[in-house]
């Protein structure tokens, strides 16, 4: 992306406050003026299982991480437990969907052996699937609302899928969307802020603004909830989302 500019754009950006720092400073460094308002906030949960899980990690064949809020509430357990990540990461194969799901495991120091090649979840079943995972153990930790295709499609593959719900994602208590006119574009990377941002008091103005989505899972429920102009990044990961922004800055250009 050297030499490409997003300078002057006005971009919503609604993810976690963590995440959402984190993207805004990619965004300003290409130019763009990135307003941050979290549409969802992420809560770490301590199932029953899970520290005896992140114990014996030894014990699983395959540890599953489909999102990077999975990796960082697995991250924190880790540090609750006192155990060092990159030693107890290493003791199992991981797979991982998207290049933001693996850069999150690599910050904790562990590393994805298998990365879904289509950027979702379901195609990393396939994925894990070809691999081999017949009479397998697959620890699968997730969000409480993670859609069932994963885990039961490896289990019609013949593995055994523990699955655990490490964090849910909840809307903020108030969320500040800003003034009509000081937006251009609007990004989202889960149906659950696509819901919560449009569900929001006087947001239906923003149906009308254009909006990039990380995946099609997040376009569907942004044209569900009435968006007018959906979409899709041109991968799932912030790489993708950064890839459509410039698009949409030179197609801007153009009819100016």
């Amino acid at each position: 992306m050297s030499g490409q500019s997003l300078a002057g754009l006005r971009i919503l950006v609604t993810r976690e406050r963590q995440a959402s720092e984190e993207f805004a400073r990619r965004l300003s460094d290409l130019g763009a003026f990135p307003i941050i308002c979290p549409a969802i906030q992420i809560v770490f949960r301590h199932p029953p299982g899970l520290d005896l899980a992140l114990l014996g990690l030894g014990r699983f064949d395959w540890l599953v991480l489909t999102s990077a809020n999975a990796v960082r509430a697995v991250g924190y357990r880790l540090d609750e437990l006192r155990l060092d990540p990159e030693e107890a990461f290493g003791q199992t194969r991981i797979a991982v969907v998207g290049q933001a799901t693996g850069a999150a495991l690599e910050k904790l120091g562990g590393r994805a052996e298998l990365v879904a090649s289509s950027g979702s979840a379901a195609g990393l079943a396939d994925d894990l699937v070809a691999a081999g995972v017949f009479e397998t153990i697959v620890l699968f930790p997730a969000s409480r609302v993670a859609r069932p295709d994963l885990p039961q499609r490896l289990r019609e593959a013949g593995a055994g899928v523990v699955q655990l719900a490490v964090y849910d994602t909840v809307a903020p208590d108030r969320i500040a969307l800003p003034d009509q006119s000081s937006l251009d574009v609007a990004t989202f990377t889960s149906p659950s802020a696509v819901r919560n941002a449009l569900g929001a008091a006087d947001a239906v103005w923003l149906q009308a603004v254009p909006m990039i989505c990380i995946g099609e899972t997040t376009a569907a429920a942004a044209r569900a909830a009435g968006a007018l102009d959906v979409t899709v990044a041109a991968d799932a990961s912030m790489d993708g989302i950064i890839r459509s922004l410039l698009e949409f800055q030179q197609r801007r250009q153009q009819e100016g």
